[in-house]
């Protein structure tokens, strides 16, 4: 009886894994397995600032900083589970890394030499997009 509840037991958990699986819908890179981060939605978190960010397709960062005077020239990219982004024509770098599907941290440098830590959360995932 025992083996018999035991083998039960896997079946569930197995279609449970697999359901899981099937119904992620999470935008994932082919190659590299980590989500995309294409027309998604992100809660930007440093010592200094809390804001919202959104990674257009087209490369384009949108975001609601409040110090971002040149909004038409901030641009990111993605490799892997590397994310990169740029405010101001580049005159603060972002380099990041997932930790999950959900979060991205990294530091970031400006021109003046400045150099922080930072962390975004996911907001929303956007899967119609």
């Amino acid at each position: 009886m025992k083996t018999l509840n035991r083998g039960l037991l896997i079946i569930l958990t197995s279609l449970s894994l697999m359901q899981t699986a099937c119904t992620n819908k999470d935008p994932l890179d082919i190659e590299t397995g980590f989500p995309l981060v294409s027309n998604t939605q992100w809660h930007y978190m440093d010592t200094d600032w809390e804001y919202d960010m959104e990674f257009l397709s087209n490369g384009t960062l949108r975001t609601k900083h409040p110090n971002d005077k040149t909004p038409n020239n901030d641009t990111w990219k993605q490799n892997g589970e590397k994310v990169y982004f740029y405010f101001n024509d580049k005159y603060s770098t972002y380099e990041g890394s997932f930790s999950g599907n959900n979060i991205i941290s990294g530091t970031a440098e400006s021109k003046t030499g400045a150099i922080w830590n930072w962390k975004a959360v996911r907001v929303q995932p956007n899967y119609n997009k």
